[in-house]
């Protein structure tokens, strides 16, 4: 049996407040998010991962980077685990999108997994080869324990297609937060969800934000 770790990069400056649409946009982490890697490294380091394997966007690659270092293992980059390419709504905001793409963002919202935006990647093509990459490691490498960190839309497609759920809800059937953690465990050719979007190694920075704003 294995355990596939699925984690989520850390925060960027496009992904809170004033979020936008982002991702093939290499954007880098923010302070906050680097704090969320470390915490998150710390919550990996007993879990005796023997590998760790990143998307190549520096969001990503870095929260992977922390990991590695604090657990004394190396980063392999795999292109099958970049995000969705957004095409020409990569840095807009959700407003902006509803007000000059109002149909086609209606018809992805309603089926992400076939309709692209504009110059973009539809949910199937990201699943392809995400999957095409998962596929490789687990029949190639045999690790007991591996980590993926990658993206939002990347890590929901991969659970939806290990868990038979329809890859176009995606969307609608899975969350996950920033340098959030999760499980799947395989057995052959089946897959048990062990964790999702966990992030109880985040409650402290959580807790910390309070207090800044309370003036404590």
């Amino acid at each position: 049996m294995s355990i596939i770790y699925l984690a989520r990069h850390g925060q960027t400056e496009w992904n809170h407040g004033v979020s936008r649409y982002c991702g093939a946009t290499d954007v880098e982490l923010n302070e906050t998010g680097k704090a969320q890697a470390q915490h998150l490294a710390e919550r990996l380091k007993e879990t005796r991962l023997q590998a760790i394997y990143s998307s190549p966007l520096k969001r990503a690659l870095l929260t992977a980077q922390i990991v590695g270092d604090r657990l004394n293992l190396p980063v392999t980059v795999d292109e099958g685990f970049r995000e969705i390419h957004y095409g020409v709504w990569e840095g807009l905001t959700h407003a902006r999108i509803l007000s000059g793409y109002a149909d086609i963002r209606a018809q992805w919202e309603g089926d992400p997994a076939t309709v692209k935006p504009p110059g973009g990647e539809t949910g199937i093509e990201v699943a392809e080869r995400a999957l095409a990459s998962l596929r490789r490691i687990l029949e190639e490498e045999k690790h007991e324990r591996f980590l993926i960190v990658s993206h939002k839309t990347v890590h929901r497609l991969i659970l939806c297609a290990c868990l038979g759920v329809d890859l176009t809800d995606y969307r609608r059937r899975f969350s996950l937060g920033n340098a959030a953690l999760s499980a799947l465990e395989h057995d052959q050719s089946s897959f048990l969800l062990g964790l999702h979007n966990d992030k109880c190694h985040l409650a402290e920075l959580s807790a910390n934000r309070r207090k800044v704003g309370e003036g404590v």
